[in-house]
């Protein structure tokens, strides 16, 4: 899986030797042209890949942002169809409002399916002022039940890795596992902001486990 002029290449060699997809699943990552992203594969064979996006509504100007999941797997009947076998189905969305804008999976997404077929995404929720500057970041918890996702929050502030903006920065680059005992295990990094003469700065630092 790769991206390209802002959609996605999917390339597989499940029948022993590599064969692309013919065409590109495009326009999938909106305007972004290299959006987080992030592949995992079931005990059938079947792709599960996650994706996160923003864009601006062309009639409001506003930032609209979301984190997607689509396969190619046949056991997904509530999705809705989007390219040949492959559905996609919202796993977070969010609106600029009067307070600012969310940006789910902003740090990094990460999707794991466990030996039962139970669909986990980790996040890296941002949270910022309607200026630009990060307000907070967190790590989201999200898992596929039924037809719907499921979302919780599982970390809020850094572990002492701070600076001049406060604690309230908990979420980078994370990565999820499921263990044998189908219990999600996800590594992420801390955040530590500042501001300097007006100007939002933030670094990664520091690997946590959840």
């Amino acid at each position: 899986m790769h991206t390209a002029l802002g959609g996605f290449v999917y390339g597989t060699n499940r029948g022993g030797h590599w064969a692309w997809m013919p065409q590109m699943m495009y326009w999938i990552a909106y305007n972004d042209q290299n959006p987080p992203f992030a592949l995992a594969v079931d005990g059938d064979g079947s792709a599960h890949v996650v994706y996160a996006y923003t864009y601006s509504d062309e009639a409001t100007g506003n930032l609209k942002a979301g984190i997607n999941h689509f396969t190619n797997s046949s056991l997904h009947p509530a999705a809705t169809p989007w390219f040949n076998e492959w559905t996609i189905e919202a796993v977070d969305y969010q609106q600029e409002d009067s307070w600012g804008f969310s940006i789910p999976g902003a740090g990094g997404v990460s999707i794991a399916v466990d030996s039962q077929g139970t669909i986990g995404v980790a996040g890296a929720f941002q949270r910022h002022v309607p200026t630009g500057s990060l307000a907070y970041a967190s790590l989201v918890f999200y898992e596929r039940t039924g037809n719907s996702w499921t979302r919780e929050v599982v970390a809020t502030t850094a572990d002492g890795y701070v600076a001049g903006d406060g604690s309230t920065f908990a979420d980078d680059a994370p990565y999820l596992l499921f263990d044998g005992f189908h219990r999600p295990h996800i590594a992420f990094a801390d955040i530590s902001s500042e501001h300097v003469d007006g100007a939002n700065y933030w670094w990664s630092g520091q690997i946590r486990h959840a």
